[in-house]
């Protein structure tokens, strides 16, 4: 594990850097399959990436590599972002990239390890998101996590692909939140 921040069962959290765009991140942030559910447009070219990564250092925000435990390899990003230090919230966000570590639990260690270290690195005591209506695979994900409650539907929030999608938020509290799944 290459300078690894938190550690979980299959998944390790690591500082991103921007040679991670030519390690994945631009093919799959452009790959339709990858990028449907996310409420990013397309495409995204590889300064645009490069200017992200750069804006996810500042102090309001901290951006991960995500890295298979047992292979060192990069799968996929992950961040909180609009860190509010006053009231100690943020919004998280993340995907996994490679087809092949999807559905087999790295999303649900993702998140569960990047809650872990917002509530007890970071000290905040609330995290949340939306998610795509329509992103079956993230909404699975998000419903099995203990402790992140279903908030509410923003009706028509995104427009994508010619149309306005629901979004879905998700929450949870720093007391609610247990690391075991």
């Amino acid at each position: 594990m290459k300078r690894a921040v938190v550690v979980g069962k299959q998944i390790y959290l690591r500082p991103m850097e921007l040679e991670d765009i030519e390690r994945g991140y631009h093919d799959w942030i452009n790959d339709y399959e990858v990028s449907r559910g996310l409420l990013s447009p397309l495409p995204q070219t590889k300064e645009a990436l490069a200017a992200y990564v750069e804006r996810s250092r500042q102090a309001d925000c901290v951006i991960f590599a995500v890295c298979d435990k047992e292979t060192d390899t990069f799968i996929g990003t992950t961040r909180l972002s609009s860190i509010d230090w006053i009231h100690r919230n943020s919004v998280y966000g993340g995907m996994i990239g490679p087809a092949e570590f999807r559905g087999r639990g790295f999303g649900l260690d993702m998140w569960t390890q990047l809650f872990k270290y917002g509530f007890e690195s970071l000290g905040l005591n609330r995290l949340w998101t939306t998610v795509s209506a329509e992103n079956e695979a993230s909404l699975s994900v998000h419903r099995k996590i203990s402790g992140l409650k279903e908030e509410g539907r923003l009706k028509e929030h995104v427009f994508k692909q010619g149309r306005f999608i629901d979004c879905i938020v998700f929450g949870i509290i720093r007391s609610d939140f247990t690391p075991e799944y």
